[in-house]
């Protein structure tokens, strides 16, 4: 391991606290379960383009050799740092809900070996006290518009019989969280639109244009 060349700049970095639960799972382990990404240096000696940390946290628990996969192709210094880059920033994001659902299973030891402490889940309490609602748990999501896309969502709301602008507050079962979260990434992604206050929007007219497929669907039944 300790032949391996390491980046001199690397863009990724770790905490200390990340740093050593990584070398006591090492440790725990007894070796490399991700592999690092290498290619040969002009001199032939191998180059880390990805797993830095992982190879030098190996080292300090105690590795001294582990498998690695080595690009074979010549590789100029642009696209080595192309692949570093892309190894650092597509890596997808974590859906909080299962997060937590999947970080409560595990034990006390399981739970530190994640890296994953109570802290990356303190989510803010919101105060309720003021709606008299205690025998309803829920909870509330706030999305801010501009003043232009604002009156247009309140627009979108009235036209499929919402009264928005008299109940600007709306209450859903808790359980449809993820299925809502999960649609609003989904038109974000489909509709290429970067905003969720836009995306939401969008829902509202996508079901306006359902809703109008359905009222043509039942008018088609009707008898003539």
């Amino acid at each position: 391991m300790k032949d391996l060349k390491l980046l001199e700049k690397n863009a990724r970095y770790m905490n200390e606290r990340q740093f050593s639960n990584l070398v006591e799972n090492l440790k725990q382990d007894g070796e490399l379960t991700s592999l690092p990404l290498c290619a040969p240096d002009d001199s032939g000696r191998l180059e880390v383009l990805s797993g830095n940390h992982r190879v030098q946290a190996a080292i300090e628990a105690g590795i001294e050799a582990a498998e690695v996969i080595v690009i074979l192709s010549p590789l100029d210094q642009k696209r080595k740092v192309a692949i570093q880059l892309s190894h650092n920033s597509i890596t997808g994001q974590d859906n909080a809900g299962i997060l937590l659902e999947l970080y409560n299973d595990l034990d006390l030891d399981m739970k530190k070996y994640s890296g994953l402490s109570e802290d990356d889940f303190d989510f803010n309490e919101i105060d309720l006290s003021s709606f008299n609602l205690s025998s309803v748990k829920y909870e509330e999501i706030s999305i801010g518009f501009l003043p232009v896309e604002k009156e247009a969502f309140l627009q979108l709301f009235e036209e499929v019989g919402k009264r928005a602008k008299k109940h600007p507050r709306f209450v859903a079962p808790r359980s449809q969280f993820d299925e809502f979260f999960d649609a609003v990434v989904d038109v974000k992604g489909r509709l290429n639109i970067h905003n969720s206050a836009v995306a939401i929007a969008a829902m509202c007219e996508l079901a306006l244009e359902r809703l109008q497929q359905i009222e043509e669907e039942q008018q088609q039944k009707e008898p003539q």
